[in-house]
């Protein structure tokens, strides 16, 4: 049966009914409530976060954002060093974005920029909680927005960046795409999605050949107003910068094999699902339970997903397609926000495997002892008594005040030193761009290639040496490593200072600027 314009009817796509007399835990609140309750919970997260951590969170990335949006608010234009046309930042939206906590906070804008990152976390966590609410798991959906609030792999350090609005995204789009009936709107999602991380190129595509496959022809609304959304920056970034790839992009390829690339993020997650666990069963082995068991219960919690609802097959490819994608390029896991996306997922399939596997065996209890299903409130306090140990974890969180890590720390005296000593209009080649950058103003030059054109940046063995950044720039200020060349005296500095906590950094002058 099809419909007069050649589509299939909605009911094509729709659920599988519950089986069972009692569906135990397939059930739970409505939307509405369970939004509710979770808008009460993230409020009392959001405003402890705000006061313990957000303000006074610096991280390296994130600052690199705000130094562009800095020289945007100023007329310097789309730069990290007026006058140089580089595009060293992945997230061209974001960036405009941050130009809104610049005028807000000024000086103070990587703490605005890290509550507006509580708001969108939360927003993110919501979206999951809708999306699965429309897949049918409605207890599932409420715990997953949960565990997404949650820093089981210290995802908190992240707030400044444009993760969490990239999966909220993500995930708005993912909510249109469940019924199709606002193509128009699918595409924008899609299109601002993409201008925050080109990784939603991913998702757009997954989401497309699945209308293509529901619909039985080409999303061509969906695809027309992607590309109204996204074709105006790609011109710009080809005609201001050259190129519509970020500098980064060389940086993160060819670091790792791909099947080394995977076995070492396996790992990483091993150790953050053993976090979640260890709320549930406390002195369990837990490293080896959650590197078996975890994968098993979120593939059991597809399966089951998809049966009920194949329309569940889009979240369930998503982070597994970008996974392959960063094995394929051989990015390093180490920099573990751009396989965040494994997180929200995993949670979410995580939550729904648990809660059928529980309304089995409720149910079956049920059937065998027949008084037990007529107490309607069982499965509410079964529910309930699951989420508990994720409320104590989020509890636990909120109380916690933030410490700048001690190279954080040493990164910020050393601005302070030099700020103090120096003109604005110093320029100064240093290993790091984000906090050094924003909080000394100077024109920094990067022997890593990422702002400064000219240089360039493969490994941290391989990227353009001192000499010849020394030639082509010739900056005022040299800040060298320990992991840099023991000196530079005899190519025209001279040292000035040595910053030996916790690390140990040396500070040279070039003998030309100096009185």
């Amino acid at each position: 049966m099809t419909a007069v314009d050649g589509r299939r009817p909605t009911d094509a796509v729709a659920p599988r009914p519950s089986t069972g007399s009692l569906p135990w835990l397939s059930q739970g609140p409505s939307l509405p409530w369970a939004l509710g309750i979770f808008a009460a919970v993230a409020a009392v997260w959001g405003a402890f976060l705000a006061r313990n951590l957000a303000w006074d969170l610096r991280f390296e990335d994130a600052l690199i954002v705000l130094r562009y949006a800095r020289n945007l608010v100023a007329g310097h234009g789309f730069v990290y060093n007026p006058g140089e046309q580089i595009l060293g930042v992945t997230t061209p939206l974001y960036t405009l974005l941050s130009t809104v906590y610049i005028v807000l906070g000024g000086e103070h804008a990587p703490g605005v920029q890290n509550l507006f990152g509580l708001l969108w976390m939360a927003l993110e966590a919501g979206l999951m909680l809708v999306l699965l609410h429309r897949l049918g798991h409605r207890w599932a959906g409420l715990a997953a927005a949960l565990m997404i609030l949650g820093n089981y792999n210290l995802t908190y350090l992240y707030l400044g960046m444009e993760t969490h609005l990239f999966v909220a995204l993500v995930l708005l789009a993912m909510v249109l795409n469940l019924d199709g009936e606002r193509p128009w709107a699918l595409g924008v999602a899609l299109g601002l999605a993409f201008l925050v991380r080109y990784d939603a190129a991913l998702v757009a595509a997954l989401i497309g050949v699945d209308r293509w496959i529901r619909d039985r022809r080409l999303p061509w609304r969906m695809t027309l107003a992607f590309t109204a959304v996204v074709l105006p920056w790609l011109v710009f970034a080809q005609l201001y910068f050259g190129s519509i790839l970020p500098t980064s992009f060389g940086a993160k390829k060819d670091h790792f094999p791909a099947l080394n690339y995977v076995l070492q993020v396996f790992e990483y997650y091993r150790t953050t699902y053993g976090r979640l666990l260890g709320f549930y069963l406390p002195g369990a082995r837990l490293p080896n339970l959650a590197a078996w068991g975890f994968p098993l219960v979120v593939l059991f919690g597809v399966a089951a997903a998809a049966w009920r609802d194949r329309r569940a097959l889009v979240p369930a490819a998503y982070p597994a397609l970008h996974l392959a994608a960063y094995a394929l390029i051989g990015s390093h896991p180490a920099s573990t926000w751009h396989v965040y996306l494994l997180n929200p997922f995993g949670y979410a399939f995580f939550a729904v495997g648990v809660a059928v596997a529980l309304g089995f065996l409720c149910n079956a209890a049920a059937r065998g002892i027949p008084a037990l299903g007529r107490r309607r409130w069982l499965p509410v306090a079964v529910a309930v008594a699951l989420m508990v140990p994720l409320l104590v974890h989020l509890q636990q969180q909120m109380r916690h005040r933030y410490r700048m890590d001690p190279l954080t720390s040493q990164l910020h005296a050393m601005s302070a030193w030099m700020v103090e000593r120096y003109p604005a209009e110093t320029s100064l080649l240093q290993p790091g761009i984000g906090v050094l950058g924003w909080e000394t103003g100077f024109r920094i030059v990067d022997h890593a290639g990422l702002v400064t054109p000219g240089l360039y940046f493969h490994d941290d063995l391989h990227c353009t040496p001192v000499p010849e950044v020394l030639e082509l720039h010739a900056p005022d200020l040299v800040l060298l490593s320990q992991w840099s060349p023991a000196e530079i005296d005899h190519l025209g500095y001279r040292r000035v200072k040595t910053f030996v906590e916790p690390y140990e950094y040396r500070l040279y002058e070039r003998k030309s600027r100096q009185p």
